[in-house]
């Protein structure tokens, strides 16, 4: 979802802008799509503009929402409001170097750490639950890791990879070793860096 504060393309990562009013809008296109989906709880960032996300969707859908912080983007610290354009080198090479800290933020290895952390609980959750499907509301770089994590490292995660910014994506696991994806709903009026 889109929010204020994007003129330059600034990184957002932990920063904390509402949602605009196009980002507002896309939301609640994303609630008519998953009505009548049967989503028991949607999951949130902690973040604002994710939780005014998950609140218009579940508006929509009439189901309860939780804030989980380990559903937060990559934090990018010292990085954090600078022109994306300027800084991509800076940010892959902490992205290669996965251990090292990006100053005043995290490594790319903690920040993997702690999201892949909330994929395997809601995958958990998901296998007991069959038939209580749940909604992750979370940021742009966040999908990037959850396709890599469902292709099983079949293509790099880059920040440079384009990202929808709007995308319903349902994930079935019918088995605990297999999962089926499906993109439900796409789209954005361009593509861009994630963020």
């Amino acid at each position: 979802m889109n929010s204020k504060n994007n003129e330059k393309d600034p990184i957002r990562s932990w920063s904390n802008p509402p949602l605009d009013e196009e980002g507002k809008g896309e939301a609640r296109i994303v609630g008519d799509l998953m009505q009548n989906k049967g989503v028991v709880r949607i999951f949130h960032s902690d973040l604002d503009r994710s939780k005014e996300t998950a609140k218009i969707i579940a508006q929509k859908i009439k189901a309860p929402t939780t804030s989980v912080f380990g559903l937060r983007p990559w934090n990018l610290g010292v990085y954090i409001g600078r022109p994306l354009d300027k800084n991509l080198d800076k940010i892959i090479y902490y992205e290669t170097h996965r251990k090292l800290v990006v100053p005043k933020g995290e490594s790319y290895a903690a920040f993997l750490k702690r999201f892949g952390t909330v994929l395997e609980d809601a995958k958990r959750f998901v296998i007991e639950h069959p038939t209580s499907p749940i909604a992750l509301v979370t940021h742009s770089q966040n999908l990037v890791v959850l396709r890599n994590r469902l292709s099983h490292d079949r293509f790099p995660v880059e920040p440079t990879m384009k990202v929808k910014v709007v995308e319903v994506i349902k994930v079935n696991f019918p088995t605990k070793s297999t999962y089926e994806i499906q993109i439900i709903a796409s789209g954005h009026k361009g593509e861009g860096h994630a963020r």
